[in-house]
């Protein structure tokens, strides 16, 4: 035997390594590029928002239609409701689908203005 020959593993082993590491690769290339779709926030569809509206709703009609906000914010007595709903695609991508809808309310909790704004990819940065 040739000490070159103990150093050095078997021909199948060094297969079996490559495989092993070919598979890890193909495993974590497939976990970052899959279609996995991670959703944040209260989604509001477009023929429930079509229920509230401005002069009319109240803050107990809004809440009924379109559920608990994910953010209140309040400024001068008037409060704003904020549904924000984000839809992101695959596990490190920048892909991402964002819509917020804001309800500023009266004193009175009425229903004053909705604004809903819409952002995709590019839009975000």
């Amino acid at each position: 035997m040739t000490p070159v020959r103990l150093c050095r593993p078997a021909r199948g082993m060094m297969v079996l390594i490559r495989t092993l590491w070919l598979c890890f690769f193909l495993i974590v290339f497939a976990g970052t590029n899959s279609g996995c779709t991670r959703q944040e926030g209260t989604a509001v569809s477009s023929s429930s928002l079509t229920q509230v509206h401005e002069g009319v709703s109240t803050m107990a009609d809004v809440r009924h239609w379109l559920g608990k906000p994910d953010k209140v914010r309040t400024l001068l007595g008037n409060q704003t409701w904020i549904y924000r709903h984000t839809v992101r695609k695959g596990w490190f991508s920048l892909r991402m689908k964002e819509r917020e809808v804001r309800i500023l309310f009266s004193h009175a909790g009425i229903v004053r203005k909705i604004t809903v704004h819409e952002m995709q990819d590019s839009q975000l940065f």
